[in-house]
């Protein structure tokens, strides 16, 4: 069974937002992949105002709301926090697979069919970070040595290699499949003073690094994202 793992709402939820919300909700029905093989877990604020409003939509297969009480008034630190609470319901259940998908992500149909048949403890896919820039989200550096930070330095869509490869530096949680192993030896966390400028993802790639785990890229598996 795998958990599609969405922190939902955490930057503003009106408006566009929950229009590319409900693409992506299409994009995860036209998955060419079984459905009763699917369980997409949800993670809120107990304060999100369009709670009422997600409960009563139609998902495309088994659905979970887990609702939590807001514990910062940062952004960063308020995702990490509910990455966190989605991996720890993770470990508490029998999922092979741990899909972290944002909520403004299109993914195409055949992305978990050929992430899984990849078979790497993680491997992600590829979308524009803005969207409709030539940057994508995937980092070619990530400026931390554990005391001063220098910030990160990502791959464009024209110097990705044509074959799949491993990420040099790191890779978002947005479009990411990651196999059970992987999520019982690392937590989602940003160190203390670094929330303001970094989020999760990047402390997750360090330490998916630090184990040995090697980060691996479909470069023509490329999603659609929306803000």
């Amino acid at each position: 069974m795998i958990m599609i793992a969405t922190p939902l709402g955490f930057r503003g939820f009106g408006g566009p937002k929950w229009n590319a919300f409900m693409k992506c909700i299409n994009a995860v029905n036209n998955l060419d992949y079984p459905k009763e093989e699917l369980e997409w877990v949800l993670c809120v604020e107990s304060d999100y105002p369009l709670i009422d409003k997600l409960r009563e939509l139609t998902f495309p297969c088994q659905t979970k709301i887990l609702v939590k009480k807001p514990e910062s008034p940062i952004f960063y630190r308020r995702i990490t926090q509910a990455r966190e609470t989605l991996r720890k319901y993770f470990l508490q259940n029998d999922y092979t697979h741990f899909f972290a998908l944002e909520s403004d992500i299109i993914i195409p149909s055949d992305s978990l069919k050929r992430m899984i048949e990849f078979d790497q403890p993680v491997v992600t896919g590829v979308y524009a970070l803005p969207p409709g820039s030539n940057r994508t989200q995937l980092f070619t550096r990530i400026g931390w040595d554990g005391k001063y930070w220098t910030g990160v330095s990502y791959y464009y869509f024209h110097t990705l290699p044509q074959e799949p490869f491993e990420a040099e530096g790191g890779i978002t949680l947005s479009f990411t499949l990651l196999k059970r192993e992987v999520l019982e030896k690392i937590e989602f966390r940003i160190p203390p003073g670094l929330e303001y400028i970094a989020c999760d993802d990047v402390f997750f790639s360090i330490d998916m690094k630090k184990l040995g785990y090697k980060m691996w890229v479909l470069p023509d598996l490329i999603a659609g994202h929306e803000w």
